[in-house]
Order: C-alpha cells, then sequence, then structure tokens
C-alpha cells in the first residue's frame, strides 16, 4: 500500500441491499457513523432501497442508485464505477445480495481489497450458489462472521479453510440500551397489569423461525403450574401474528399476552423486562440478545450454537432444548420462583454487555481489520 493511504483514513464502501431496520443494517449505520475519523472513512452504497437507516447516514457518505436493484450486471457496473469515483481502498459487502456485485465491482474498478461479511443466513440450496460463495469467499482479502458458530458452519458446509475467516460479534449501544427501573411500572399501566406481575418478552420477527409456538405453550404451562402473576410481551410484528393470536386464544392465555407490534423504541421496553426469551430455531448472532444483556434482563434462549456464544449457562442465564416446550417451562419456572437467581444473573449479563459487547469494541475491532489489510496503523485509543 502507498505511503498515501497511511497519511489519510482509510476509506471504506459499505455494500449493502437496503438500509431497513435489521440488526446487519443496524451494525453497518453503527460502523459508518462511529469510525475514527483520522482511521477510517466509510460510506455506503445500497444496491436496492434506502429504508428507515437510511436517515441516520449523512448524506454525503450515502450512495443509492436505484438502477442497481435490476440485476447483478447493473450492481457490478454501480459498485465499480463509484470505486473508481471515490477511490476506495477496501469494499465490503454484506451476505448474499451484494456478494458478487461487491467482489465483481472491486476487481473491475481495482480496488486493493474486498472484505465480504456473513451474518447468518446462508444460501446453500442451490448447486450454484454454493460454488459462488465458495469461490468468492475463497478469493476474498478476508471473510468475516458474527459468531464463530457461523464461521465454522460457513467453512464445513463450503469446505473452506478457517484461516480464511475472521469473528467480529455485534456491539450494543450502550448509550441507549441500559437498566431503568421505572420501565416495569409504565409498561405494566400500558398493558393493564398487576404491579406485581413478573413480565416475561421477546422482541423480534413473528416469523417462524423464531418459533414463538413454543414460547406460547411454554409460557401457558408456567401460568398453569404457578401462583405467581406473569404477562407475556411480544414485540414485533410478521406473517404470524394471525396464527400466533389464534393459538393463544386456543390454549386460553390471551388475557396475559400482549402482542404490542413493532416498535422503534426497544430500549424503552427491554429494559422493563424481568426475562427475555429467545426461543429461535436458527440465529447468526441475536442483536436482542445482547441488548437485553445491556439493560440487565435475565436470559433463555434456545440451545443452538450462536446463543452460547452469549448466554452462559447459569452465570448470565439459561437454555432450552429447541422446540422443547416442557425444557422451555422448566427454565421458565426456574427464574420467576427464583428472584435471587434471576438478579444475580442480570448483573452478571449486565457486566459482560459492558465489558465485551459495547458498540465501541466492535467499531475497534473492524478499524484494525482495515488497518491490518492496508497496512497502516490502528487507532491507539480503546
Amino acid at each position: 500500500m502507498t505511503s498515501e493511504v497511511t497519511k489519510r483514513p482509510i476509506r471504506v464502501l459499505h455494500v449493502i441491499e437496503t438500509l431497513g431496520t435489521g440488526g446487519m443494517e443496524n451494525g453497518v449505520v453503527n460502523l459508518v457513523n462511529g469510525h475514527d475519523p483520522d482511521t477510517v472513512s466509510a460510506e455506503v452504497l445500497c444496491t436496492r432501497s434506502l429504508g428507515d437507516f437510511a436517515e441516520r447516514i449523512p448524506s454525503k457518505k450515502l450512495h443509492f442508485s436505484p438502477s442497481a436493484g435490476s440485476g447483478i450486471t447493473s450492481a457490478v457496473r454501480t459498485v465499480s464505477r463509484l470505486c473508481r469515483k471515490r477511490r476506495f481502498d477496501v469494499v465490503h459487502s454484506h451476505s448474499w445480495a451484494t456478494l458478487m456485485p461487491g467482489f465483481f465491482g472491486a476487481k473491475l474498478s481495482r480496488t486493493p481489497k474486498y472484505v465480504h461479511g456473513e451474518h447468518g443466513t446462508l444460501y446453500l440450496d442451490k448447486f450454484r450458489r454454493r460454488i459462488l460463495q465458495r469461490t468468492i469467499f475463497n478469493r476474498a482479502d478476508r471473510c468475516l462472521a458474527v459468531s464463530k458458530s457461523l464461521m465454522a458452519e460457513i467453512t464445513a458446509k463450503l469446505r473452506i479453510p478457517a484461516d480464511n475467516f475472521s469473528v467480529i460479534i455485534n456491539g450494543v449501544d450502550l448509550s441507549k440500551f441500559g437498566p431503568d427501573p421505572r420501565r416495569k411500572g409504565l409498561l405494566l399501566q400500558a398493558i393493564g397489569a398487576e404491579i406485581d406481575s413478573i413480565i416475561i418478552g421477546s422482541v423480534g420477527r413473528l416469523v417462524s423461525v423464531k418459533d414463538y409456538p413454543t414460547l406460547l405453550r411454554a409460557f401457558a404451562a408456567l401460568c398453569d403450574s404457578t401462583e405467581k402473576n406473569c404477562r407475556l410481551v411480544l414485540v414485533g410484528d410478521g406473517p404470524q401474528r394471525e396464527r400466533l393470536q389464534k393459538l393463544a386464544r386456543e390454549i386460553e392465555v390471551s388475557e396475559q399476552v400482549n402482542f404490542l407490534g413493532e416498535s422503534d423504541v426497544v430500549e424503552e421496553i427491554l429494559p422493563a423486562f424481568d426475562i427475555f426469551v429467545l426461543p429461535s430455531i436458527h440465529e447468526g448472532m441475536s442483536n436482542t440478545l445482547l441488548e437485553a444483556a445491556a439493560c440487565g434482563v435475565v436470559t433463555i434462549a434456545s440451545d443452538i450454537a450462536p446463543n452460547h456464544e452469549i448466554v452462559i449457562e447459569g452465570e448470565t442465564g439459561l437454555v432450552f432444548e429447541v422446540g422443547n416446550t416442557n425444557s422451555l417451562h422448566d427454565r421458565l419456572k426456574y427464574l420467576v420462583s427464583n428472584e435471587d437467581q434471576r438478579q444475580n444473573m442480570s448483573r452478571t449479563s449486565l457486566a459482560y454487555a459492558r465489558e465485551k459487547w459495547s458498540i465501541d469494541n466492535m467499531i475497534r475491532n473492524y478499524e484494525k481489520l482495515y488497518c491490518s489489510l492496508v497496512d497502516a496503523p490502528a487507532s491507539g485509543h480503546a
């Protein structure tokens, strides 16, 4: 790399399909806005649509070409033209939708380095997709995964050397997510619950992979097995909402379950929970688990590999067998019945979040990666 690069911030172009409201998009926005300006200057290219998060990025750092979403060839040309114009040092694509535009656009423009990040969803259903992913992953300057388990899955299924990958866990905004004792009373009042109620909650899209039916059935069993007042609060919306509401009626817990729908103030709801449950069948790395920990909320999560990287059994929370109603019920009943243990786990979760899972840590890790690729010194601050 020339001395010119070391004298100015490293210029990074993030190529992303949309700036919606998902964890991946939120992470990209945090990177763009959080980098040390003397170390990294990042910009974003959306290839399909802008989405709500676009408002959080300064206009001079945001590029959008509607024609890029019309096909791979158009998207490749868009990336290549922008890279030639802006003279980026690194192109960083995210997930399958921008894998080919990012890689071929970087190569055509002769951008020095190409990085690709995977955030949880693999596309292994078609032979062509597997070959493309394997080929590009092997030729990238660095591939990234948001969890060790996701990296292990990718390298095993696509037969890629593990040293092609690095793991950078998502970060949580500790200035936004944190304990707030006032929130529980406000939520109890809003949903019309008794003041002594224990709030069990979850945040996420109401889709099949989240397996909310198991949570509903476990909650119904809990209501039958404890004398304590319990409420279940689900934050999010999706195609399964009507089905889940029907199930709640069928198992006679509809009066104790609140469907709050989508919310843009999750940070005001999470601190009100006593227990956070993530029943997912599959996850890449759950931002909501990190956010719950940052709010000092004890968690119960399905026994899948990525969750073990956040939930430490018996210390920061509990895990249950995937899809097993009885297993989840037992964990819920244990925490509902043991307030002291619940509080101990909550304190430990909060300590882990502050020490290991902050956005600042995540951003510094990305900066170190970019600097290592272009042989530039990393930022010296913590």
